[in-house]
């Protein structure tokens, strides 16, 4: 290049100058550095944009990034660029995760402002992406079209259980231990009667008064989650003490605190203040499903006399049923399949109480860690995520299976052990009534499991004796939130009416300033993904997205826009086959005769290779690329244009490493694509070229027509020489 010869002259002659001086004594004057000499050279160029301005084609831009807050600075690199450049390059700086805010709402006042200093710097503002798949708010979009979730509502309410109200004055309640509980007036002449528990002469010693408890009707215990009353006591009489103590069918609760823990004062009543978590006691599955109970209740303490009154108990009942094996319907002597060895079979109940059970192994046949299996289909509408437990009747010895290892409970051929029977507080040879009940949550079932509607089911004592009885085999399940789905026309409809707000926004934003967009970025690139990604082609359809795209564009714009297919290309051996593909969908999406697509915006990332056979690779794969581009009839813009400098072993360098020679090679790679972009081209396609950045960065690898310090580099005579007309 005739620039970069000249360069070299004067290296040349500064050295020539150098030695004159060294042999001769001469007045020649001093010669300037080396470094000095090519720095004046590099500035004796004029600016880029007056060689872009010698390009005859009307539409042709040259133009930078440069981020909105680097701009509106207005500091050294706003210079730079309204000195040099014609257009702003805004790339992805106005995206939907960066203008809009988590609900949707999208803030453009940082666009408006850019569009009128551009306008007033006399620069063509190129518009960012107007679709793309990432940068999205995809959590928020997502939410518009999820389905809409009706939750079961729980059933719940409060029962007053004792007020004592109904009760005479006198009445005694039977106490645990000794003293006496009586119903008398409250002594603040408030609530009516109350119950006294113990006195001043026999005070209660952690005697705790008792009541028996039927619930109304279409209630069950295991509705119910607290026991609350009203406290009125002294410091000395059972304010503090060791703790509540509640109990029901003689099984106590934990962790209650004294009545001063709950926020009771001395001598005051304290109402409802006292709340006692029922899920601390023990109960079985049984008890749970009655409605009549014994319940005991008072403050732990030696010298107990104090007064209680409105025990209430507060429910919440989930929507719920449950699916039994209990063989009543099964004939005697009917055998059920098993996991391993001996048999099981329905009988009658040997204690004559429940009709039929079944029995699994028997004598000289015991069931060695052998289970009965049974085949379980769930109602319509319930999946094996839905249920809660699996419980069951079991009747059994020490020696066959009370003890055992631990209950099995199969699904599908996979087991978990839970407690032996005897853990779950099932006596010797008798019954426990639902006594086991295992709870699925430790199951861990999997989200293939939970999807299940039928499904084998394997349950029995692990024991190498097995001969035991079980019945009424039991899966609770709750029942599932009600899910309306939205349809594909109304996803389509809201999502339409989002992508309506966001172009439509931009555009309003750009006002008539900005005509050149970017209608849809990456339209190739399907592999994207992370939690900005949202594709709007699922939903919208392929190729109704990208025609949605441009009429929306068209239909909110006052001024002709120039619109543009984005695409990055790295190139490599696929560069042509890209660009065939996107032309392709160009030609697809403008089939209907209404879609109308301008351009096509090639993002270039070049490298230039000290190579040689690759660096011809690489120069022949631009030239059919742009070929191929050309033959599209298509506006050609070049954006985020940058190149990075390899060694022959094809490591690429860091910007800092790059010495002048190798500058200077790759400023003629600038030249070889700027005049490659010309040649092919047809001049009213040429709509541009833009660069990713001016200056180069400490630890960046891209060489730029500007150094860190922001002094030019050889690659700015690259530049002009590939702007500049023959």
């Amino acid at each position: 290049m005739k620039y970069i010869n000249k360069l070299i002259c004067v290296t040349i002659l500064a050295i020539v100058s150098v030695s004159c001086i060294d042999e001769y004594d001469c007045n020649l004057n001093p010669a300037k550095p080396e470094e000095v000499a090519a720095s004046e050279y590099l500035n004796s160029f004029d600016m880029l944009k007056k060689y872009a301005a010698d390009q005859t084609a009307a539409p042709f831009q040259l133009g930078a990034y440069l981020s909105p807050s680097d701009f509106l600075a207005k500091e050294l690199p706003y210079s730079m660029l309204c000195t040099n450049f014609q257009a702003l390059e805004i790339g992805n700086s106005f995206t939907p995760v960066s203008v809009t805010n988590e609900i949707g709402d999208p803030d453009f006042s940082t666009l408006q402002t850019l569009v009128e200093e551009t306008g007033a710097a006399g620069l063509m503002l190129y518009g960012g992406a107007l679709l793309a798949n990432t940068e999205q708010r995809a959590e928020y979009l997502n939410g518009l079209i999820a389905p809409i979730v009706i939750p079961i509502v729980p059933e719940s309410g409060v029962t007053t259980v004792k007020d004592f109200e109904d009760d005479a004055l006198g009445t005694i309640y039977s106490m645990t231990g000794n003293s006496a509980s009586t119903v008398e007036e409250d002594p603040d002449g408030q609530s009516g009667h109350v119950l006294r528990v113990g006195s001043a002469e026999t005070p209660a010693n952690r005697s705790y008064p008792q009541f028996e408890i039927t619930l109304p009707e279409g209630r069950v215990l295991g509705d119910y989650t607290t026991v609350s009353i009203d406290f009125r006591g002294g410091g000395s009489s059972g304010l503090y003490g060791s703790g509540m103590v509640m109990a029901i069918n003689g099984k106590t609760g934990s962790g209650y605190q004294s009545p001063s823990g709950y926020g009771c004062s001395g001598d005051v009543w304290g109402r409802g203040m006292i709340v006692m978590e029922i899920a601390t006691i023990p109960l079985t599955d049984e008890e749970k499903q009655s409605a009549a109970f014994t319940l005991y209740l008072g403050s732990g303490t030696g010298a107990g006399n104090y007064f209680i009154d409105n025990i209430k108990m507060a429910y919440e009942k989930v929507a719920s049923g449950k699916t039994v094996i209990d063989f009543e319907s099964d004939a005697l002597s009917k055998e059920y399949p098993m996991t391993g060895n001996s048999v099981a079979k329905v009988e009658q109940d040997p204690d004559g109480v429940s009709g039929k059970v079944l029995h699994v192994g028997e004598t000289g046949n015991a069931a060695n860690y052998s289970y009965p299996k049974f085949q379980v289909t769930l109602p319509s509408g319930q999946k094996l995520g839905n249920c809660t437990t699996v419980s069951m009747d079991f009747r059994g010895t020490g020696s066959t299976g009370l003890y055992g290892s631990g209950m099995r409970l199969r699904i599908n051929g996979r087991e978990k052990t839970y407690n032996s029977p005897s853990g779950y507080g099932c006596g010797d040879g008798r019954w426990g009534r639902g006594m086991i009940a295992m709870n699925l949550a430790d199951f861990e079932l999997t989200d293939e499991e939970k999807q299940l509607t039928s499904f084998e089911l394997a349950t029995g004592s692990g024991t190498g004796a097995g001969d035991y009885y079980i019945d009424n085999i039991t899966l609770i399940w709750k029942a599932e939130d009600i899910i309306i789905e939205k349809t594909a026309e109304e996803k389509k409809d809201i999502l339409t009416a989002e992508l309506t707000k966001w172009i439509g926004g931009m555009l309003n934003a750009g006002s008539e300033s900005v005509k050149a967009w970017n209608i849809v970025s990456e339209p190739l690139n399907s592999n994207a993904d992370g939690a900005n990604t949202f594709y709007w082609k699922d939903y919208l359809g392929d190729p109704d997205y990208a025609r949605t795209a441009v009429k929306i564009a068209r239909e909110n714009s006052t001024t002709a826009l120039e619109l543009f297919v984005s695409a990055t290309f790295e190139l490599d051996d696929n560069s042509a086959q890209k660009a065939e593909d996107l032309i392709a969908l160009i030609a697809a999406w403008e089939a209907d005769n209404v879609t109308k697509i301008n351009g096509i915006n090639v993002l270039l990332h070049l490298n230039y290779s000290k190579n040689q056979a690759q660096q011809q690779t690489n120069e022949a794969t631009v030239g059919h690329l742009l070929e191929k581009l050309a033959a599209s009839g298509k506006q050609i813009r070049i954006s985020d244009l940058q190149m990075s400098v390899s060694n022959a072993g094809g490591t690429v360098l860091k910007a800092a490493e790059v010495t002048a020679d190798d500058r200077l090679l790759a400023a003629g790679y600038y030249t070889f694509v700027f005049k490659k972009y010309f040649s092919v081209i047809a001049k009213e396609k040429q709509y541009g070229i833009s660069f990713a950045q001016m200056s180069e960065t400490k630890d960046g690898d891209v060489v730029c027509p500007w150094n860190v310090n922001n002094n030019r580099t050889e690659i700015y005579i690259g530049i002009v020489d590939g702007l500049k007309q023959e």
